[in-house]
């Protein structure tokens, strides 16, 4: 989960950007695209996923789940910077630009610190919906290294639910996204709603 929102923040924050800097023949495709990626159901991208998957050598590791968590929640993270970036005042990298900043440069120093709340709350979903994941997770994953998720999952015997140890295991793994959330609430918030309005 923190490999992905570390990949999901990294990647995402540079081609929300791009999508608001440039504009380039196909952009508007380029962005239907990754938005129709969100309207598949996971049961319909899984068995070809865990085909390529199992030639690429990738099942079985949490480096391979942690690529295919990246490849899910990349689209969403974009959409929601694209709309906190879009709110950014362009004068501000117009500026940077007539002083001699690269583009690299202007997401780094200029970008990147505005857009903080956005990155936060983004960060925190990415986490907070890797850590809750389950099918691929149980698909892609060996028993000896597996997920939070997963590891409830197995509690649930066919005969002795175990409800007591189960009860405890689910507490225990819910404190972590609740700590999480309640930590990041204020940020999480403004994140969400700051590119509602464009100034």
């Amino acid at each position: 989960a923190l490999s992905t929102t570390v990949v999901v923040l990294l990647f995402g924050s540079a081609a929300a950007y791009a999508v608001t800097q440039w504009k380039f023949p196909g952009m508007g495709g380029v962005l239907g695209l990754t938005l129709f990626t969100q309207l598949l159901p996971q049961t319909a991208t899984l068995v070809p996923i865990y085909l390529l998957w199992s030639q690429l050598g990738l099942t079985g590791s949490l480096g391979g789940i942690g690529i295919v968590y990246s490849l899910l929640f990349l689209p969403v993270a974009v959409w929601m910077l694209i709309g906190f970036f879009r709110s950014l005042p362009y004068e501000l990298t117009e500026a940077a630009l007539v002083d001699g900043a690269g583009r690299l440069r202007i997401l780094w120093s200029i970008v990147l610190p505005l857009a903080w709340p956005a990155l936060i709350s983004v960060g925190a979903y990415t986490l907070i919906v890797c850590w809750s994941e389950f099918l691929f997770a149980l698909v892609f994953l060996r028993s000896d290294a597996t997920t939070v998720t997963v590891r409830l999952a197995f509690l649930i015997g066919e005969h002795d639910p175990n409800i007591g140890p189960l009860m405890a295991a689910a507490t225990i793994a819910t404190l972590c996204p609740l700590i999480i959330f309640f930590a990041l609430q204020r940020h999480f918030v403004a994140g969400l709603t700051g590119g509602a309005v464009k100034n």
